[in-house]
């Protein structure tokens, strides 16, 4: 285990505010292995997944939703409702992941109410602290997101992005293990997500936002964290 001294945070950024950060990945490749590291050294995760199931769950949200995807549901055979009436997050990931336009369908629908509900979390936590005197500052905000670069609103604020890489069998175990999926839905996932890396490449370029691949097999995933973590700052 490395030494917090080992990962350095510049007295210089923390008088202008709170650096923000991106870790990004394909399915399983180890984010929140990632943001778990980050944690203990002072971070603050948020994780996009449990913001956008909190805002599914929402009862209007939940309408919308069902309204838009109950037609296809029905020809696919497949209910988006548990038997007690909560959202079946696996059978709607089943839908969207099927094609394209279901996802952006989706996510056209979600994306708006996560920025606006990430946004006032960051705003809240610049709020609460004291710089001057170094109270309740946070060492960062880490914007734990697979496919943040669709929302370029949060993205571009961010110092810099570290993806988290493993091979795709490592991921395909994982998920296994993880998930209960099917094989063939999880190739189907990692189909969707082919292009990420290099999303995240042009949208750093473009931006002039620095990225470092982590990659999380073997053994030093929290070495190479803390040298990429220690560039960025």
């Amino acid at each position: 285990m490395l030494e917090d001294k080992n990962c350095k945070i510049n007295e210089k950024d923390i008088s202008l505010g709170i650096p923000i950060f991106c870790v990004a990945g394909k399915i399983a490749a180890g984010k929140n292995f990632v943001c778990s590291i980050l944690e203990k050294r002072g971070f603050f995760c948020i994780d996009a997944d449990s913001v956008i199931h909190e805002i599914i769950n929402e009862e209007e949200k939940q309408n919308k939703i069902f309204a838009a995807f109950r037609d296809d549901a029905q020809k696919m055979g497949i209910s988006l409702q548990n038997t007690d009436g909560t959202p079946n997050r696996r059978a709607l990931g089943r839908l969207v992941f099927s094609k394209k336009e279901f996802l952006e369908r989706q996510e056209n629908i979600v994306y708006p109410a996560f920025v606006e509900r990430v946004e006032k979390i960051i705003a809240q936590i610049s709020r609460n602290a004291d710089f001057e005197n170094k109270k309740n500052v946070s060492r960062g905000i880490v914007l734990n997101a697979a496919v943040l670069y669709k929302t370029p609103q949060l993205l571009e604020k961010c110092r810099a992005i570290f993806f988290v890489d493993a091979p795709e069998l490592v991921r395909f175990l994982r998920v296994c293990r993880r998930d209960g999926i099917s094989p063939r839905e999880i190739l189907k996932r990692f189909f969707s997500q082919r292009n990420l890396f290099t999303q995240y490449k042009n949208f750093s370029k473009s931006h002039g936002i620095q990225i470092v691949r982590i990659k999380n097999w073997g053994r030093g995933t929290e070495k190479k964290l803390c040298a990429a973590l220690n560039s960025a700052l």
